[in-house]
């Protein structure tokens, strides 16, 4: 199709309709649409009938329209558009005005006869309403919606119609998917950084829905813990200690069941190892594009690394394909993308590319914002012929034709480890407190030339190292030892006493020491007091949660504990610690929001219930599914 319709028409309009023929538009306002027409005996021509902002109710010449000379002999078989007292076109693009238009269609017949049967891809139909019927206002062929057939035969019986009216109403819009745009990105955390946020709406587009009446769901294996919030932030919570890395698979539907879909990575890795990636885009003189990848990452060998994205590609292509590849280590195999292990020392990437038709120049660019270390670009024939650039200072690279014996690049990469912790921060202090609302706290920057974030951690009793609380802050401006920096928490609850402390973490993830402990309110928590017995119930966290909470239990002194989950209406649906001596001291238990068989149990509240001796105390928990 795409063939017999370049000998009819201008490169111009041949690109919309190659736009057009792959994916629908997200917009109304410029489309066209192919229909194939057909005399009984053989003969066939071709009619494009769309929207363009430059189009008018005339004859548009740099679209593609002409005039053509009158209607050939009646052996001759032919098909035209009707507009405005011109005699006749095979290509009428109107303007993109949301209103209602008539398009005639007419054709004579030449020695083949009838039937005349016209043709078009309902599956690549605009987002309008197209009505066609005859040109006897519908006497004979009743208005149908283009989007409801593929086909339309006139038979002989009907050999006196020659003429049929199709009738555009753009702005009548066909339901759209929302499309997830731009991608969510992959995301990085450092082994010890609690969690990563994304603001949804702005990777989505849906022009027929609000974003509050979007469904998001995300699924993949756990840890990390994800979970989407009521008003659309995507919140990665990654467990201390926790490295590696996992796909997760994100959706968006709208309530009439449309949808898009995407997997994005998350990975977390030790401190001191830099995981980066850099994309190249290589264009071939005419517009074909190809897209490589090369970078540090701490799960990478030198051979092929599938779940990084490394694939073995098959020979190159024909000599008049343009390709570009990366040519990794072992020097045999090629893929798109080429990871190497996070270590310390220089690293070589090599990229090579095969023309096309295209020829040259080849143009190289990357993005400004490279990782921390020294990258240098020159010619695979060591920089004979291209000298040594720069791609901290540079964004682009051009082989021109003169350089055709030129087909690749080496990329010299000197990244920057560290593995020296952060010093400080220092003289954290109380600047303000609402109970059970916020506390202000300020304290002095740390020294780190690559300073990542602060890690608040506060807790509802005395703690050394752990916390039952922990905020992900980061510092935008460059820190100093005389800069001052201050925040205010956000608290999760109402007890009595709040203790902070906090710590500094690098861009390679390298923690700094824990600062001093500070405390606002009264130091008591919710307590329940027996005989010879204190002991304190924490509120669960996160709450609401999904799929996981923790609940903490304070105990003074040795007892006999058991905690169980109850519904609201009395039924006990878990055993989480069965009834046990416990020493003094801090206790931390995990329910997975399941039942003693195993099984998810569905949102609501829920009541922890804690037996400590002979006194029991409950608090509320909210599953949120």
């Amino acid at each position: 199709m795409r063939t017999r319709f370049a000998r009819h028409c201008p490169a111009v309009l041949l690109s919309l309709l190659l736009v057009w023929g792959t994916a629908p538009p997200a917009a109304a306002s410029e489309w066209t649409v192919l229909l194939d027409i057909d005399n009984g005996g053989g003969a066939e021509q071709e009619l494009i009938f769309g929207i363009h902002p430059d189009g008018t109710d005339g004859v548009d010449p740099e679209l593609g329209e002409v005039g053509l000379p009158p209607w050939p002999p009646s052996s001759v078989f032919d098909a035209r558009f009707m507009i405005d007292g011109i005699e006749g076109l095979r290509i009428d693009i109107r303007d993109d005005s949301p209103t209602e238009r008539l398009h005639e269609i007419r054709w004579q017949a030449g020695e083949g006869g009838y039937p005349i049967t016209l043709r078009w891809d309902r599956e690549t139909l605009t987002a309008a309403l197209l009505t066609l019927m005859d040109g006897f206002t519908g006497d004979f062929i009743e208005p149908f919606d283009l989007s409801e057939a593929d086909s339309l035969v006139i038979p002989p019986e009907l050999s006196f119609i020659d003429r049929l009216d199709l009738v555009v109403l753009p702005d009548s819009v066909l339901p759209r998917p929302p499309v997830i745009d731009p991608p969510v990105p992959d995301l990085l955390a450092y082994v010890g950084q609690q969690f990563l946020e994304v603001a949804l709406d702005e990777h989505v587009v849906d022009p027929d829905t609000p974003a509050e009446e979007l469904t998001w769901l995300v699924s993949g294996d756990n840890p990390p813990w994800i979970l989407i919030t009521a008003d659309r932030i995507l919140r990665v919570e990654v467990p201390a200690g926790w490295s590696g890395s996992q796909v997760f698979h994100l959706r968006v539907l709208d309530p009439g069941g449309l949808e898009d879909g995407q997997d994005f990575l998350v990975s977390a890795v030790p401190g001191g190892l830099p995981t980066w990636t850099v994309r190249l885009t290589l264009e071939n003189g005419i517009g074909d594009l190809q897209h490589g990848y090369f970078g540090l990452h701490p799960n990478a060998t030198d051979g092929i690394d599938p779940d990084l994205g490394e694939v073995a590609l098959p020979p190159w292509p024909p000599a008049e394909i343009f390709d570009a590849r990366m040519l990794l280590p072992d020097e045999l195999t090629h893929s798109q993308r080429d990871l190497r292990l996070s270590e310390p020392g220089s690293v070589e990437y090599h990229v090579q590319w095969q023309a096309g038709d295209g020829g040259y120049p080849i143009t190289v660019s990357w993005a400004e914002d490279l990782p921390l270390g020294e990258f240098l670009i020159r010619d695979d024939i060591d920089g004979s012929f291209l000298p040594e650039l720069d791609m901290n200072t540079a964004q682009v690279l051009v082989v021109p034709d003169s350089l055709d014996f030129v087909t690749g690049l080496i990329i010299s990469v000197d990244p920057v480890v560290d593995t020296t912790p952060p010093l400080g921060p220092f003289d954290l202090r109380l600047t303000g407190y609402a109970p059970g609302v916020s506390a202000g706290l300020e304290w002095s920057a740390c020294e780190e030339e690559h300073f990542a974030y602060y890690e608040v951690l506060y807790d509802s009793l005395y703690f050394t190292t752990e916390s039952d609380f922990v905020w992900d802050w980061t510092e935008d401006a460059d820190l100093g030892l005389q800069q001052t920096t201050t925040t205010t928490v956000l608290l999760p609850g109402d007890a009595a006493s709040w203790n902070f402390r906090i710590r500094a973490w690098d861009a390679f993830g390298n923690p700094g020491a824990l600062s001093h402990l500070v405390s606002a309110g009264d130091p008591v928590g919710v307590e329940v007091e027996t005989p010879g017995t204190r002991a304190t119930l924490l509120r669960n966290h996160p709450n609401p949660f999904n799929p996981r909470t923790r609940i903490s239990l304070s105990l003074n002194e040795e007892t006999s504990v058991s905690v169980d989950i109850y519904d609201l209406s009395g039924r006990r649906v878990r055993v989480l610690a069965p009834e046990d001596r416990l020493p003094p001291g801090v206790h931390r238990l995990t329910w997975d929001g399941k039942d003693d068989e195993g099984r998810s149990l569905p949102s609501g509240v829920y009541l922890c219930r804690a037996q400590a001796g002979s006194s029991i105390v409950t608090r509320k928990m909210v599953l949120l599914r």
